[in-house]
């Protein structure tokens, strides 16, 4: 990998909030972590965290979405991760500022893209605790690639749609990624 790079990133976890024994993300263990590199798909599980650590700490920015409220704290649990040394854009954090309020996901990748999600990460654990780890990459895959659509998305238009309610009405969300 060179040093000029942007890397999508998603986890997957272990555990949920209640196995951890309240919302604690730095002891649900990573499952499976998904990064994207250009092209490239780079699939890490729980052994591969050094090397994932590397990639991160090295590349020039790591793009997620919601990435300060659990991946990195996931991530945080780790000693051979410094998640301070990543340097980051969560896109949470840009929709939730230009919405006022928390914007999920899979409202803005569907509003803006017309891709739905037939999983949640809830349902991963227990396929991860059922040993389909297969079903784990395959979702975790899928969400990082369409946090990379939908950033690459509001990059090239300045904008992003989202559905906030049951309705379907979709709402223009301006962004400056």
């Amino acid at each position: 990998m060179n040093s000029s790079s942007s890397l999508y990133f998603n986890l997957e976890t272990q555990r949920t909030a209640n196995d951890a024994g309240g919302w604690y993300p730095e002891k649900m263990g990573v499952s499976v972590a998904v990064v994207l590199d250009g092209t490239q798909t780079r699939i890490f599980t729980e052994k591969d965290i050094g090397a994932l650590a590397a990639l991160l700490e090295s590349a020039d920015q790591v793009i997620g979405y919601n990435l300060e409220g659990f991946d990195l704290k996931v991530l945080s649990g780790y000693p051979e991760i410094n998640v301070g040394k990543i340097r980051r854009l969560d896109l949470l954090q840009g929709l939730q500022k230009a919405a006022e309020k928390r914007v999920m996901l899979w409202s803005a990748v569907e509003a803006t893209l017309g891709l739905t999600s037939e999983s949640d990460g809830i349902q991963m654990v227990t396929c991860w605790k059922n040993g389909e780890i297969e079903k784990v990459i395959d979702h975790c895959t899928s969400v990082t690639r369409a946090i990379k659509s939908l950033h690459e998305y509001g990059r090239e238009h300045g904008h992003v749609f989202y559905s906030p309610d049951e309705d379907g009405e979709r709402h223009r969300l301006e962004v400056d990624w």
